[in-house]
């Protein structure tokens, strides 16, 4: 017994040490760089944003590094000529069930109309298709997810009227358009997160003004069939803007609301607090709670539901200080774990560049097989940090 005893420890010492913890950064060709989705392959990370060239042009920029953070290669996939690109949104990554990966966004051509884009890569970043999908009018997409082989498109359509509604598209695995749903009202939705239901449907989460009397953005959540029909919708808000609901199913098939709430306005900048609301399977509210300090920019972007029912979610803060504008100060990313009921376990704050007016912004996390953290985003220097804004990658341990 001693001696097994002795082996389990030196195992379990030797596990810990192998694990690799680091927070930096990656350039691309000195532009304006960031990262949307990172995603744990068996080798490292594979990450997805923006990846801008020489001449200053927004491509889609796809990163891979090891399990210690070092880079083993970046791509740049350019736009088809007289195109530009907008790559996406949190998530606009994701890994395909035949092992490839796909990443949304839009392409704009020279007389500004856009169309969402599907762009499929293999683990070397190397292109397998790029799909256009018009549907009419102006789309744009933010995340994309895998279904049972099909594939799935959250965002939003407009007609450059003044207003827009939250799309949900489906395509096959070529990139063959299957069928799209929009949902709103007479206004302004937009739509960030899907994620597949239990019972087949879906679950969208956005944001709207068509069903406030102060005409500002709430928390807009939607339930769809399998076809993407309306089953039910609810918005979540206080007396002034609040931003997407980032959604997830839980284990019980309720479903926790990511996002923040505006508590007041200061020199009109608004300030707000992190909030995760639970709703049960026709959107009643269970519980709702609020975290740290009211200040501009925080929120909540990201959220999972862990094996054990703990939530992690993943969100952006703001140190309030050094900023010429009142109550205006420089982001720093945040990530939040609470049991299951929402109650606070820790919250922490990371940065890369700390110096004055560096900002630090968190945009997308994945837990990892080694019980850590791994999330992503970008960083934009202050005047003593240096180099250009670039994509920022940090792994934690899973404590943060």
């Amino acid at each position: 017994m001693r001696y097994t005893l002795i082996f389990l420890l030196v195992f379990f010492v030797s596990f810990i040490s192998n694990a690799q913890y680091f927070n930096k950064r990656y350039d691309f060709a000195n532009g304006h760089d960031g990262g949307n989705t990172v995603i744990e392959v068996s080798d490292g990370y594979i990450i997805a944003g923006a990846g801008e060239d020489s001449l200053a042009i927004n491509n889609i920029g796809i990163l891979k590094i090891d399990l210690n953070g070092n880079e083993i290669w970046k791509k740049r996939h350019n736009p088809p000529e007289s195109y530009s690109f907008f790559t996406g949104s949190l998530e606009s990554m994701t890994k395909t069930s035949d092992g490839y990966f796909l990443s949304t966004g839009s392409v704009t051509d020279t007389l500004g109309f856009s169309n969402i884009y599907l762009f499929k890569f293999d683990e070397n970043g190397d292109s397998v298709w790029f799909k256009e999908f018009d549907l009419g009018v102006n789309e744009i997409g933010y995340s994309c997810i895998d279904k049972d082989g099909s594939y799935l498109v959250i965002g939003f359509s407009y007609s450059g009227t003044g207003t827009a509604d939250m799309l949900l598209l489906k395509v096959n695995s070529s990139g063959t358009y299957l069928w799209h749903q929009t949902y709103g009202g007479s206004m302004w939705e937009r739509g960030n997160t899907v994620v597949p239901c239990y019972d087949g449907g879906y679950i969208l989460g956005g944001y709207s003004n068509s069903f406030t009397v102060d005409n500002n953005y709430d928390n807009f959540v939607v339930k769809t069939d399998s076809l993407g029909n309306e089953e039910w919708s609810k918005t979540f808000g206080g007396p002034f803007g609040d931003a997407s609901a980032h959604v997830i199913q839980t284990l019980d098939s309720n479903y926790v609301v990511a996002s923040k709430i505006t508590k007041y306005e200061l020199s009109g900048y608004p300030q707000s607090k992190a909030r995760l609301i639970k709703i049960d399977s026709i959107g009643s509210i269970i519980w709702s709670k609020e975290y740290g300090s009211a200040e501009l920019g925080g929120g909540l972007l990201s959220v999972k539901e862990l094996c054990d029912g703990n939530i992690l979610v993943l969100g952006q803060g703001n140190d309030g200080l050094g900023s010429p504008s009142p109550a205006n100060g420089y982001p720093h990313g945040v990530l939040l774990k609470t049991n299951s009921e929402g109650d606070s376990l820790w919250y922490n704050i990371y940065e890369h560049c700390t110096e004055l007016e560096a900002q630090n912004y968190l945009r997308h996390f994945t837990p990892t097989s080694d019980d850590g953290i791994v999330a992503c985003g970008f960083v934009s220097p202050g005047a003593t940090c240096g180099g250009t804004q670039d994509m920022w990658i940090i792994k934690l341990d899973g404590d943060g």
